[in-house]
């Protein structure tokens, strides 16, 4: 049995979390979040966007239990180191001349085994992993059993710099745990943000050069006019929609009404916020951002931003 997979793909703060919801919301699909971070919630006991941990919520219980008999019959430590050695930025070359060998092989298989419970236990004909990562959808598309597509996200480079900035985002998936429920996300330094958008979205164009159906899509557009974007995606990856789903993006503005909890794991923490959520471009850069970094990371990330249409018609960065 094959299992579907659309991969959402790109740079970290780049909206991927709410892409997921969205199309969770209004097609027929089962959003996962980022579940390149299970084997973290496997051994952390990390909260589920349901609100339950890890390891009491009905529908992780059930993927493990089909998956590998539990998740108590797998050495989870020993899967988080595979995870290191084989899904490093540095190490991607490598890994792709070598992509036959084992453990590469071994952990191929241990993916097709957790992607085919998601997609039995959701009863949906499609899995939405927004583990964003290139070197995870290279190892993924080759496993055996998987059929993978991909969605490139992007987001304007400044929107990305600028929310890499931010030094107070709660993680609320540590709230169970004692000694991470204060801890806040990373922050990143201009140059760093800039280099990482650069070499991401770059590694995103090669896995779409190397075979991989890919679907090319604007945050923004997804934002300005979430219902088109959608059929877009829909289209491109072959699903319907769920009933009413496409429903609730005639409205002014375009709201989410979720009809039950998603069982995302890793993202923005807007996964476990509740009641509607509505569509709205977050442009909070182009008013906080200082003149001199928005001036450097246009610069550092201008050919990219030209390519992808983030240019006025000067030719400048808007």
């Amino acid at each position: 049995m094959t299992t579907r997979v659309l991969f959402v793909g790109g740079e970290g703060r780049s909206g991927s979390t709410v892409l997921s919801m969205l199309l969770g919301a209004t097609l027929e699909c089962v959003p996962v979040g980022e579940i390149h971070n299970v084997w973290n919630c496997v051994v952390r006991n990390e909260l589920c966007a349901c609100g339950q941990p890890f390891h009491d919520c009905e529908f992780w219980s059930a993927v493990g239990r089909i998956a590998f008999g539990g998740w108590d019959c797998l050495n989870a430590h020993e899967l988080l180191e595979w995870d290191r050695r084989l899904t490093r930025h540095r190490s991607l070359v490598g890994t792709q001349r070598h992509a036959r060998t084992s453990p590469m092989t071994d952990y191929r298989a241990i993916l097709s085994r957790l992607y085919g419970a998601v997609q039995q236990v959701s009863d949906q004909p499609l899995v939405v992993d927004a583990s964003k990562d290139a070197p995870w959808a290279f190892l993924l598309r080759d496993a055996p059993g998987i059929s993978m597509q991909a969605l490139h996200l992007v987001r304007d480079s400044r929107g990305v710099t600028y929310s890499w900035s931010k030094s107070d985002v709660p993680q609320p998936q540590y709230a169970n745990l004692p000694g991470l429920r204060h801890a806040v996300m990373k922050t990143r330094r201009p140059m760093r943000a800039c280099a990482e958008w650069v070499v991401k979205n770059l590694l995103l164009h090669w896995l779409a050069g190397t075979g991989t159906p890919s679907l090319f899509v604007r945050y923004e557009s997804v934002m300005a006019n979430p219902r088109l974007e959608v059929e877009r995606i829909a289209r491109f990856a072959g699903v319907g929609p769920c009933p009413g789903g496409l429903d609730q993006l005639v409205q002014e503005p375009p709201r989410l009404n979720p009809s039950t909890r998603s069982h995302m794991l890793g993202g923005n923490r807007v996964r476990f916020e509740r009641g509607p959520l509505y569509l709205e471009v977050d442009n909070e850069w182009r008013r906080r951002m200082s003149p001199g970094t928005r001036t450097l990371v246009s610069f550092m990330t201008a050919p990219l931003l030209g390519a992808y249409g983030y240019l006025n018609a000067f030719g400048r960065c808007e």
